[in-house]
């Protein structure tokens, strides 16, 4: 089936840049010759004239007046059987207004004449712009020439002006003419393309288009006014140019981490600016010509019936053209839309390698596609697939977004992303692909990870099934065995015999061996864990050679006696439900505990059991001092698929924190806990890319696509009542009134409450329940407890509040057993004393389990308007789902104004609808704005209640006094990119100055004030921080006032007077304050045009925004400068002039007399005596000196503040 696509009517311009030769006379005619004859100068060759000829029909040139001819007979050899013909020439050969055409024609029988101009431009093609037509019914037989003016329009003549705004450029102008016979389909009311087949003789010649910027202006007799022409004139010979575009997209630049879960990158592609590669795009919307390369790190294939790997989402939410997904099997899943409105897929014959970088490119050629997987360094081909379609593929994208990995619609897979590339509108072989994977060496090094990891894992595996299976599995049913009390304490180990591949494994796992060995270190002697490790290691050896193993129903974990734990993560807490056996030794336990469901499960457990002994390590008193130490097990417990010890040494190496700092292992790491799906992790990743700091290139897609993976985990964390979380609270360490308040179970503050809400005080009930429900002010997290008060204050006290909460976890059976009768009570009667959440609960109730959708929009309309935000993102939810009463179908426009109205009241899911809206660009009102979707998303992850854990734990070992645990873990939070752990890392920095720089490799209080002032909504003290650093010069950065200025102009702005006031020393000491700067303090320059007035007003503002009720340094600097004004001014006045000249010439007077008096006394001869004693000296007058004079021309500052923060 012959294909459409690229070309289809479009002028070739390869075929265009060689001109036909031009005719030798001014009459441009080719004659069809007698009998079939040859045309001149083909030489007899007739293929040659065939094909000239129809290179001629075909593909015009550009030449000046170049014709051709069919039926025509040169004049000189007319004869009775042709005499038909018709030639025209053209006086001018360029295309003008008016063009005078004269045509020569003659008709053997009535005919009618046709002429007609055609143009073709980049976007359309044989558009006619001037048709005439005539007839000839009485001179028969003779030749007759004819004059006609052929018009062109103005838009293709003359250059843009004032009234000409759009001229286009034309590429080819044909002018033709034919004579057809008035009863061979010649009439005048016969359609044009009818009529120029029944030709009988036809002629054409190009003209040459005038490019738009050569052409003339056109006189359009009409006079401008002076302010128009002059504004035309400014721009009338600006030639614009068009934009150098290339159809490669970089869709991906650097690795990216995909879990495996429901969040992707997304991508969208803008239409090209070059108007020829546009209309190339568009031209080939139904024969897709394009090709994709991406490389690919597979850890596992897909768990579900497909996960995304790359696919186009048009404007109506639906799969488009490209889809490409990963099958279960490890096949390729490819889906196209046809033109029709149907979709077709395919599946390739092939799976896809794991755990291997390979290169897969995708090329689409019209119904063709090849699909290409290439590994190894030379990229030798790994396998090779061409499909053949004989349908229509519809393909427009730009009418829609791509995403990379996971999205709402489908899981992503699990394992890296490497770099993307799309080429738009061409279709490559591998060969020809340029697309390098670039970050080669931690592309290696995650290859080498999961190498190691995967002995690891391996080991740990066997020997839990060593462990579970147990020879000693029968001996453990009997409670009083004796002979098994006897063989533990006195009998002798049983030894495997270690082979030297064995000793090897140990040797490079030796952190792992001892781990090992230390979970049964507290009963067990070495050599019974050494020998079940040498039967792991053996039975290891075996499993590589595929022999499977059996897994028995129960494994035992010997304990100790006082403390009936486990030792794993899963299991921490007192064991319930579970029997145990105790064996006739006074020293140990055996716990009989159920077997994991897999074999994963008992890995990811020891991990869990490394990373807590690790971090137990880092705990104590000198903990930073034991990182080194602990990295092995770190490392040990990430292989075990644990991925918090995996966001700890990415901490660790990005950092320097008592290990040397290498960024290669941070990126590996954090990109390892990012592909697990660790929180952190991945707020690290997503923070990096948003800020483009660590060497993490600055991509926005890249960013939402790590922060909304935690996003839309943070209101799952929230209502789960387990794992290590803890309400985020923003507390700073500068703030000594919040300290105060932070408590625990058995602080003062917790215990008054406690005491307050016995005695039956509500507000007292409804905080103490709210900070033991979600782990608030240090007091751990006690749903229990919580429920106990809300109950207690819903029944006692009738507050709308207390009642309210009491009924929703009554509703939900959150720590207590639903009651959904009662809970509907208590909700009417919170509803019927005017509380907005319940109003909202009651629509909640209706839509949820009444399916009352009437009832449920009557309720929340009603707390909307109450300023309920959970009420408007309902009301949204409604609307999109398309069941609002009354409005039928879909409306995601006003779904949208919903959400924003709810995310705008802090609502988490309406936060997160909002930027996925802005992120995709599929809604008019959301407009495209990666950077917006980013700070929402990561403003809902930073409320994230692991994080929250971290940060307390953080605070509560700097309320101890712990500094080693307050570092590490406030160092854990702020690499996240939480502000106030980055503010509160940077005081403790200042306060321990000998402990960052002991233990950290980065500059700490520079590096973490400096990220905190590139937050949404920093603080003012921050950009005083910053400022002095910049003013002062901090370590190795040097001193830059004019970064100082713009921090406390910041600050300043922000409302804090210390800007005010560090803005004017800094002008007391001679800095110059740019103008951006006073534009964007709001202070007119041509007011204040001086430094003195500048000054006044900063000091001004300085002393409004002060807090202070008594002086403020603002005010004493605002007194002391109107002080100098004043005394400056008194110099300078005539009258000070003048007593000061008096003064000094009586001075000088009574000088001179004096002089003369004791002269005149000296020439007396008087007796010798002794000398009296000296005169004590006096009081000088207060003359001033010449130094005091030039100061007072250039006043200083006595009292100079230094700036401070």
């Amino acid at each position: 089936m012959q294909r459409r696509g690229a070309g289809l009517g479009w002028p070739r311009r390869q075929q265009q840049q060689q001109p036909l030769p031009l005719a030798a006379g001014p009459r441009a005619a080719a004659m069809a010759p007698p009998s079939g004859g040859v045309p001149p100068g083909l030489g007899g060759r007739s293929a040659c004239a065939l094909l000239l000829l129809c290179y001629l029909n075909f593909v015009p040139s550009l030449g000046r007046q170049t014709s051709l001819t069919t039926s025509v007979i040169p004049r000189a050899e007319q004869s009775v059987a042709y005499k038909d013909f018709i030639y025209f020439t053209v006086f001018e050969g360029n295309v003008r207004n008016v063009s005078e055409v004269s045509v020569e024609y003659l008709c053997s029988q009535p005919c009618v004449v046709n002429l007609e101009a055609v143009v073709s431009s980049e976007f359309r093609s044989s558009i006619p712009v001037y048709k005439k037509r005539w007839k000839n019914e009485k001179h028969l037989h003779t030749s007759r020439t004819q004059i006609v003016h052929v018009k062109f329009p103005s838009i293709m003549v003359y250059r843009d002006d004032y009234f000409i705004r759009h001229s286009i450029s034309v590429s080819v102008v044909i002018l033709r003419a034919w004579i057809t016979h008035r009863y061979s389909g010649g009439d005048l009311n016969v359609k044009r393309e009818e009529n120029l087949l029944h030709a009988v003789a036809k002629n054409y010649t190009l003209l040459k288009a005038i490019p738009p910027f050569e052409r003339p202006f056109k006189d359009h007799q009409v006079c401008l006014e002076w302010n128009m022409g002059y504004i035309w004139n400014l721009r009338a010979n600006k030639i614009p140019q068009c934009p150098l575009e290339n159809d490669v997209v970089t869709l991906l630049g650097f690795l990216f981490a995909s879990s495996g879960e429901n969040t992707g990158i997304v991508k969208k592609f803008p239409r090209f600016r070059n108007r020829e590669l546009e209309a190339t795009r568009r031209q080939r919307i139904d024969y897709p010509v394009f090709t994709v390369s991406l490389w690919l790190y597979l850890l596992h294939y897909c768990k579900a019936n497909l996960c995304g790997i790359l696919y186009f989402v048009d404007s109506n939410e639906m799969y488009g053209t490209p889809s490409v997904f990963l099958t279960e099997e490890g096949h390729l899943h490819i889906q196209m839309h046809l033109v029709k409105g149907e979709d077709l897929a395919v599946k390739t014959k092939f799976t896809i390698p794991l755990k291997e970088w390979f290169r897969l490119d995708i090329s689409f050629n019209g119904g063709q596609i090849v699909v290409t997987t290439s590994t190894g360094q030379d990229l030798k081909d790994y396998h090779n697939q061409t499909i053949s379609f004989r349908e229509d593929f519809h393909y427009n994208d730009t009418a829609g977004y791509f995403i990379i990995g996971g999205s709402r619609y489908v899981a992503g897979i699990e394992g890296f992303f490497g770099p993307l590339k799309y080429y738009r509108l061409h279709a490559l072989h591998p060969a020809q692909i340029f697309n390098p994977l670039l970050e080669k060496q931690l592309a290696e090094h995650i290859k080498l990870y999961y190498e190691r990891c995967a002995e690891v894992q391996e080991i740990v595996s066997v020997y839990t099934s060593m462990v579970q299976q147990g020879d000693r599995r029968q001996e453990t049913c009997d409670l009083r065995n004796s002979y098994l009390d006897l063989k533990l304490r006195y009998g002798r180990p049983s030894m495997c015999r270690a082979l030297l591949w064995e000793k090897e494994l140990k040797a490079k796992h030796q952190s792992l061996v001892q781990a090992l060995l230390e979970m049964g270190s507290v009963t067990a002697s070495p050599h019974t864990y050494s020998q079940l490790y040498c039967q792991a290691a053996a039975r290891a050896r075996f499993r590589r050679q595929r022999f499977p193993l059996t897994l028995c129903d129960f494994r035992w974990i010997i304990c100790s006696p006082s403390e009936p734990t486990t030792y794993f993560k899963g299991a921490m807490r007192t064991v319930r439900g579970v029997q145990s056996r105790n064996l006739t030794t006074s020293r140990s336990v055996l716990c009989i505990l159920p077997v994991p469901r897999n074999q994963s499960e008992s890995v990811l457990e020891i991990g869990g059991w490394i990373f807590e002994k690790a971090v137990k390590r880092l705990s104590i008193v000198d903990g930073l001092h034991q990182i080194s130490s602990v990295v092995p097990f770190l490392m040990d417990a990430s292989c075990c698929g644990y991925h918090k010890a995996s966001y700890y040494l990415a901490v660790f190496y990005e950092t320097g924190l008592n290990v040397p700092r290498d960024q290669l292992q941070g990126m590996l790491y954090s990109l390892v806990g990012g592909q697990g799906s660790e929180r952190l992790s991945s707020m690290n990743l997503g923070y990096k890319h948003y800020q483009g700091i660590d060497h993490y290139p600055l991509d926005w897609e890249l960013s939402y696509a790590y922060y909304s993976n935690i996003a839309t985990k943070t209101p799952l964390d929230q209502h789960t009542l387990q794992g290590d979380q803890a309400y985020v609270e923003t507390i700073r360490l500068k703030d000594d009134e919040i300290l105060k308040v932070q408590t625990k179970e058995d602080g003062d503050v917790f215990m008054w409450l406690k005491h307050e809400a016995t005695r039956g005080n509500a507000a007292a009930q409804q905080r103490l329940a709210q900070m033991l429900f979600w782990g608030q002010q240090g007091v751990a997290k006690n749903p229990e407890a919580a429920i106990e008060w809300y109950a207690k204050g819903a029944l006692e006290t009738e507050d709308p509040a207390l009642i309210y909460d009491y009924a929703i976890v009554l509703f939900k059976g959150q720590g207590v057993k639903k009651n959904r009768r009662l809970a509907l009570e208590l909700m009417k009667k919170a509803a019927s004393k005017g509380l907005h959440q319940a109003v909202n609960g009651l629509g909640w109730y209706y839509h949820k389990f009444k399916k009352n959708y009437a009832k449920a929009a009557k309720y929340w309309l009603k707390a909307e308007e109450m300023g309920n935000p959970d009420a408007s993102y309902n009301l949204g939810v409604l609307y999109l789902d398309g069941i609002f009463p009354g409005v039928p179908g879909r409306n995601q426009t006003l779904a949208g104004e919903y959400f924003h109205k709810a995310a705008q009241g802090g609502h988490i899911e309406g936060t997160l609808w909002c930027s996925l809206y802005y992120i995709t660009g599929n809604l008019e009102t959301f407009p495209r704005d990666p950077e917006k979707a980013v700070v929402w998303t990561k403003h809902v992850a930073e409320k994230n209640g692991y994080l929250g854990h971290v940060i307390r734990r953080g605070l509560n070992a700097y309320l101890e006094g712990s500094w080693h645990e307050a570092l590490l873990y406030y160092v854990l939070a702020a690499e996240t990119g939480i502000e106030v752990s980055q503010t509160n890392l940077a005081h403790i920095c200042e306060e321990r100055p000998d402990l960052a720089k002991r233990y950290l490799d980065v500059n700490c209080v520079w590096r973490y004030y400096n990220f905190s002032v590139f937050q949404i909504d920093a603080p003012s003290f921050a950009y005083l921080k910053m400022g002095d650093l910049y003013y002062y010069g901090h370590q190795n950065q040097s001193q830059d006032l004019e970064l100082s200025v713009q921090m406390y102009a910041q600050a300043a702005l922000d409302g804090d007077s210390q800007g005010f006031f560090n803005l004017a020393l800094l002008i007391e000491e001679g800095a110059i304050i740019p103008h951006h700067i006073l534009d964007f303090l709001e202070i007119d320059p041509t007011i204040h045009s001086n430094n003195i007035s500048i000054l006044q007003e900063l000091y001004e503002r300085c002393w409004s925004h002060s807090s202070e009720e008594s002086f403020s340094p603002c005010s004493l600097a605002w007194l002391y400068l109107n002080l100098r004004l004043i005394w400056g001014a008194t110099l300078h006045s005539a009258l000070i002039y003048f007593l000061g000249t008096f003064l000094l010439s009586a001075l000088i007077a009574w000088t001179v007399q004096y002089c003369q008096s004791v002269s005149a006394s000296g020439s007396r001869p008087t007796p010798a005596r002794a000398p009296p004693d000296p005169p004590a000296p006096t009081a000088s007058p207060a003359v001033t000196p010449a130094a005091d004079a030039s100061a007072q021309d250039q006043p200083t500052v006595t009292n100079n503040l230094e700036p401070r923060g």
